[in-house]
C-alpha cells in the first residue's frame, strides 16, 4: 500500500482522466501491445495480430507521448486505448493529462479562447482513452484469458476564462486534493521589467498557448525571454533546455550558484562532470509552457529542473509529503532552481547590452545540419542551409565587435541610449525570423523552423522539424517527389536563418 494512500482515499483529489479522449462506450477484444510504437504494431502482425477493431492495451515508456500512443493506436483501427504505468513508474497511482496531440484550446486554434469570443463547435477524435494504475493493469492480466471488456468514458472541455519584459513561468499543477480549474496570475515589477506568469492547469500549455495568442503582438515587440520552470524539482541532477543564444548565459549563472548536492561545489561543476559536454537540449517539444512562446511568438526561451525519473508524474501521490521524504527532503534543490531562476532574469533586465550569444546558435544549426546530412539522399543539396548559416556567424561576429566598441564608449561615458536600444532590439528580434508565416505543413499553428514538433513520434530528428516532417511522410512517394519535398523544406530553413541574420544586422535588403 502506497504510504501516501490517504490523500488518494481523501474524497479530495480529481478523478483520473484524460482530457480530449471523447464520450463514448466500447465493446471489443483487448490486445497487449507493448509500447504502442510501430515496431510493436510491426511485431504483432508478423504474428498475424491485428488490432483493427480491437481495445489495445499500452504501457507508458519510451518516449511516446499520450497522444502519440493514440494516433498510432487510431492509425492502426484500434477502437480505444488503454494506458497505464508499470509498478515503480507511478508508485500505484494514475496519471492524468491529456491525449490532444498539440497545445492550447482546440475549440479557439489560432486564437484566444476567452469568454464570449469565438468558439468552434466540438468535434472530436473517433478513439477513446482510459487510464490505469498499475495495479488495475495486472487485474487485466495482459494475458489471452481477456476475450472482450466494455469501457464507458466521458469528455469534459474547460472553458478558459478571462517597455520590453522578461517573463518568468512556473504552472501549479492541480493533481491531488485540488479541483481543475484554469486561470492566470500576473503581476509586474517595475524595474527590472520581469513581468511573473503562473499557468494553473494539467493540461499541457493550453493556459498558456491562450494568453500567448491573445497577446502576441506584444509580445513580438517586447518579450526578451521566456524562462520556464515546470517540474522544478523531480528527483536528483540538474537538467536544463534552451535556445542556443542563451546557452552561455545558462552556463555563467549555473557557475554563480552553490550546487545542492555536492558540497564545495557550483551547479555548473557538478553539472559538467556528470555531462562531460554540454548538455543543454533544446526545445523541439510541446511538453512545457515554452512551446507557445517559442514555437509561436518566436521568444527566445529556457527550461529549468531537477531530476528527471519523476515516479509519481501527474498522479495523486504527488504531494509535499512524497517531495519532502524523496525529491528534495531538505528542499536545496528547490534553492538552488530559484538561483538559476532569478539569476537570469536579473541578467537579463538589468545588463545594458542583452546577453545574447548568436555565435553559439550559428555553432549549433552548424551542428544540426551535419547530423542532418547523414539522412539525405545524395541528390538532396544542403547547400542552401550552409550559406544561411554562413551568413547568421557573419551577423552575429559583426555584432560581437559592435558590443566590444559600446563596452568601450560605456565605459569613456559616452551617450549611447540610441545605439543601446537599436542594438538590443536586434538581438531580442532575431529568433522572430526563424517564424515562417505558413508555419508547418498540416501543423501551420507551429511557426518556427528550428525548433518544433515532428509530426513523426519516431522521428530521428529533434530540429528542423519542417525538414523531418518531409523524410517521415515522403516514403510512399516516388524518389523524385521525396527528393522535391525535402529539398523544398530545406529552402524554407535557409530563408527562415537568413531572416534572423538580417534582423541581427538590422539591414533592410
Amino acid at each position: 500500500m502506497n504510504e501516501f494512500v490517504d490523500l488518494a482515499e481523501s474524497g479530495k483529489i480529481v478523478s483520473p482522466y484524460h482530457a480530449y479522449s471523447p464520450s463514448g462506450t466500447v465493446y471489443a477484444k483487448v490486445v497487449f501491445v507493448n509500447y504502442g510504437r510501430e515496431v510493436d504494431y510491426n511485431a504483432l502482425g508478423a504474428l498475424g495480430v491485428n488490432v483493427s477493431g480491437c481495445v489495445v492495451l499500452v504501457r507508458k515508456g519510451e518516449g511516446l507521448s499520450r497522444g502519440g500512443v493514440v494516433k498510432i493506436a487510431e492509425s492502426k483501427g484500434a477502437l480505444a486505448v488503454l494506458l497505464y504505468a508499470e509498478e515503480g513508474r507511478v508508485s500505484g497511482g494514475v496519471e492524468r493529462g491529456t491525449v490532444m496531440r498539440g497545445v492550447g484550446d482546440p475549440l479557439s486554434p489560432g486564437w484566444a479562447g476567452v469568454e464570449g469570443g469565438e468558439r468552434l463547435r466540438r468535434g472530436g477524435n473517433p478513439r477513446r482513452t482510459i487510464i490505469l494504475g498499475s495495479w488495475d493493469a495486472e487485474e487485466f492480466g495482459m494475458v489471452a484469458s481477456i476475450d472482450a471488456m466494455a469501457i464507458q468514458l466521458s469528455m469534459e472541455v474547460i472553458t478558459l476564462e478571462r517597455g520590453r519584459q522578461i517573463l518568468l513561468s512556473s504552472p501549479y499543477k492541480m493533481d491531488g486534493p485540488f479541483s481543475n480549474l484554469m486561470y492566470l496570475t500576473l503581476w509586474s515589477i517595475a524595474d527590472p521589467p520581469i513581468q511573473v506568469c503562473t499557468w494553473i492547469s494539467v493540461l499541457i500549455s493550453q493556459r498558456s498557448t491562450e494568453w500567448v495568442e491573445q497577446n502576441l503582438v506584444n509580445l513580438g515587440a517586447k518579450a526578451v525571454a521566456y524562462l520556464n520552470v515546470d517540474c522544478a524539482v523531480q528527483g536528483p541532477g540538474f537538467f536544463a533546455s534552451a535556445t542556443p543564444q542563451l546557452d552561455n548565459l545558462l552556463i555563467e549563472v549555473t557557475k554563480k550558484v552553490k550546487d545542492p548536492e555536492a558540497e564545495g561545489a557550483t551547479v555548473y561543476e557538478k553539472w559538467a562532470a556528470r555531462n562531460q559536454v554540454n548538455a543543454i537540449q533544446r526545445l523541439g517539444g510541446v511538453d512545457s509552457d515554452f512551446a507557445p512562446f517559442l514555437q509561436h511568438a518566436g521568444v527566445p526561451s529556457i527550461d529549468i529542473y531537477y531530476g528527471r525519473d519523476f515516479p509519481v508524474y501527474h498522479t495523486a501521490f504527488d504531494s509535499y509529503g512524497w517531495m519532502k521524504k524523496y525529491a528534495d527532503p531538505l528542499f536545496h534543490r528547490h534553492v538552488a532552481v530559484a538561483g538559476i531562476w532569478g539569476l537570469l532574469a536579473l541578467h537579463l533586465a538589468d545588463e545594458s547590452i542583452l546577453p545574447f550569444d548568436y555565435i553559439s546558435y550559428a555553432e549549433q544549426l552548424q551542428g544540426h545540419i551535419s547530423v542532418l546530412g547523414k539522412l539525405l539522399d545524395r541528390n538532396v543539396s544542403l547547400h542552401p542551409l550552409v550559406t544561411s548559416i554562413q551568413e547568421l556567424a557573419s551577423a552575429a561576429k559583426e555584432v560581437e565587435y559592435e558590443v566590444k566598441q559600446l563596452r568601450e564608449q560605456e565605459r569613456r561615458g559616452d551617450f549611447i541610449d540610441l545605439k543601446l536600444r537599436a542594438l538590443n532590439d536586434r538581438l531580442m528580434l532575431a529568433e522572430r525570423g526563424f517564424l515562417d508565416v505558413e508555419g508547418l505543413q498540416g501543423r501551420q499553428w507551429f511557426k518556427h523552423l528550428i525548433y518544433g514538433p515532428p509530426s513523426s513520434y519516431e522521428s530521428k530528428l529533434d530540429f528542423f522539424p519542417g525538414i523531418a516532417n518531409a523524410l517521415s511522410q515522403s516514403t510512399t512517394k516516388s524518389q523524385q517527389n521525396r527528393q522535391a519535398a525535402v529539398q523544398h523544406e530545406i529552402w524554407r530553413v535557409g530563408r527562415a536563418i537568413e531572416r534572423a541574420a538580417s534582423a541581427l544586422k538590422g539591414n533592410l535588403t
